[in-house]
């Protein structure tokens, strides 16, 4: 399965859950192994709602996903730390 492929399955996952909401979508890569990146965000039963950055990358048939998750409120607050752990992966 290439990376569009796993993206787009991974998108379509995503909308099955309460209130999805795709914020953006991109081309990244690590190494230099070419993926992608998502952030969406989803509602809680409660009315709150979470905020994603999953990272997508397919390397030797493997499909690895990096993702962070925090309330939407706190997010932007976490975003640096999830860029940089996602970042810290390396792949051999």
């Amino acid at each position: 399965m290439s990376n569009d492929e796993y993206f787009a399955a991974t998108k379509r996952n995503m909308d099955t859950l309460d209130g999805y909401r795709e914020i953006g979508s991109g081309d990244w890569k690590l190494d230099d192994h070419p993926g992608m990146w998502l952030e969406c965000a989803t509602s809680l039963k409660d009315g709150g709602e979470t905020h994603d950055l999953i990272y997508v990358i397919i390397a030797d048939g493997t499909a690895y996903v990096i993702s962070g998750t925090a309330m939407d409120s706190t997010f932007e607050a976490w975003r640096p730390v999830f860029e940089e752990t996602a970042r810290s992966f390396e792949l051999e």
